[in-house]
């Protein structure tokens, strides 16, 4: 009696605690996703600023220099 009593607690509690479970992961997911899109979209913004800077300091400096 106690033995079932044990296995359907068991059951009962992976039961409950599967769905939440899941939610948890879906939502840590998807700020994962939110947070590469943030850096790819920063690293397209950092490399336009160095493409910028490299024109004016090749601008800068005179060519038999370089």
């Amino acid at each position: 009696m106690i033995r079932k009593l044990n296995i359907l607690i068991i059951v009962g509690l992976s039961i409950f605690y599967s769905p939440s479970h899941t939610k948890e992961i879906f939502k840590e997911q998807k700020s994962i996703s939110s947070n590469i899109e943030e850096i790819a979209e920063e690293m397209i913004n950092l490399n336009s600023s160095l493409d910028l800077l490299s024109l004016t300091i090749s601008n800068l400096v005179p060519r038999n220099s370089i």
